[in-house]
């Protein structure tokens, strides 16, 4: 009751209402001695379970709503998509399992112009370009 911040009639309330639902005792209630019967132990583990597919259930559906998936296309020059986006590419597919990246390798002029084209989403480049 202290846990849940309400009061202890209402906890014995809720038990007894579990109790008829599920006729059967849960608690063994003596004025010495409150202990949980094999029912209520098994409630209890069952309940568990059931919090915890709830947590999943939360946790997968926001992951479905707020993953990043699909395709990303790059555009590198030769030094950049040869030296440097391996170790980054690597490191982003650990946090973006689910999108699938193609990479093209060209030189500055050419990547400049697949950006300005739609070819790829993000062009890469160590040269000067207008």
């Amino acid at each position: 009751a202290q846990k849940l911040r309400i009061s202890q009639p209402s906890v014995s309330l809720h038990i007894k209402n579990l109790e008829q639902e599920f006729q059967t005792v849960l608690l063994n209630r003596s004025p010495k001695q409150l202990t949980v019967t094999p029912t209520g132990d098994m409630l209890y583990h069952r309940s568990k379970q059931i919090i915890r597919l709830y947590e999943q259930a939360k946790q997968d559906i926001y992951e479905h709503h707020h993953l990043a998936r699909g395709k990303l296309t790059i555009g590198a020059s030769f030094t950049i998509g040869e030296y440097v986006l391996p170790q980054i590419l690597a490191e982003f597919h650990q946090l973006y399992p689910h999108v699938d990246i193609e990479v093209v390798i060209d030189n500055t002029e050419a990547i400049a112009r697949h950006v300005r084209l739609f070819h790829v989403d993000i062009g890469l480049i160590e040269g000067q370009t207008n």
